[in-house]
């Protein structure tokens, strides 16, 4: 048994260390990001993007909205954005619900914007909060009251499940 607590212990360690450059990769194309230098952090945030980081799917979704280091495009902003809305990000599920109410990337739905803009208002705290639920006040005057309840069962439903 003494044998292979050192084997755990250093496959514990090499564990660690793999998780290191993940974060360092983040903080470097965040820190390209709030410098300007739009082509360093797409090339540094797009590997992140794909390996499923929320993070930096919402950066890459502010790029693409934005046009920093690229072509506008709606919809890949839209993209990136529900990506990490799908993982929990609040301020990305604050724009996919303001996205999808304003018809921007993607189909108007007022259904889904206000859903979205629930669960953005549940995750988060401070200026998102407070956009989402301005947000929400915008979208829930053009919904009937059945619809509101039945989209707010379904936020509750999913807030509960996490």
């Amino acid at each position: 048994m003494k044998l292979h607590w050192p084997i755990m212990a250093l496959a514990l360690l090499l564990s660690l260390i793999q998780t290191l450059p993940a974060r360092a990769d983040f903080e470097s194309a965040r820190l390209s990001y709030v410098e300007a230098d739009f082509g360093t952090a797409l090339a540094e945030f797009t590997p992140l993007a794909r390996r499923g980081d929320p993070k930096a799917q919402y950066y890459l979704g502010e790029m693409y909205r934005k046009g920093e280091g690229l072509t506008p495009d709606p919809a890949q902003a839209y993209a990136w954005y529900f990506k990490a809305a799908e993982s929990g990000y609040g301020p990305a599920q604050l724009n996919v619900g303001a996205m999808l109410a304003l018809g921007l990337g993607t189909e108007r739905n007022y259904d889904d914007a206000y859903y979205w803009l629930i669960i953005s208002g549940i995750w988060t705290d401070g200026a998102t909060t407070r956009a989402a639920l301005a947000g929400l006040a915008g979208v829930a005057s053009i919904l009937s009251k059945e619809e509101k309840t039945a989209i707010r069962q379904s936020a509750a439903e999913a807030w509960h499940s996490q």
